[in-house]
């Protein structure tokens, strides 16, 4: 695919996705579950990446998912 090609399917997805609204789905939490901001000194997220080898293929559920960010995986 060329670069025009490219630019121009690009654009077209762009105001496509304006017109249309396309977008995730949002979940509003409520006030309720925020803690007090003074029980805890240890504030933001823990984030956790990981990644297999390029040439490995690996499962894709929710299940595997949880249990290599829990450090439980056994393959």
């Amino acid at each position: 695919m060329n670069k025009s090609h490219t630019r121009a399917v690009a654009a077209a997805m762009a105001l496509a996705t304006g017109l249309w609204g396309v977008h995730a789905g949002t979940t509003t939490l409520p006030a309720s579950l925020a803690l007090d901001p003074s029980t805890s000194t240890d504030r933001g997220f823990a984030v956790r990446v990981v990644q297999a080898p390029p040439d490995t293929q690996i499962g894709n559920s929710y299940l595997r998912a949880i249990r290599q960010l829990n450090g439980t995986l056994v393959d």
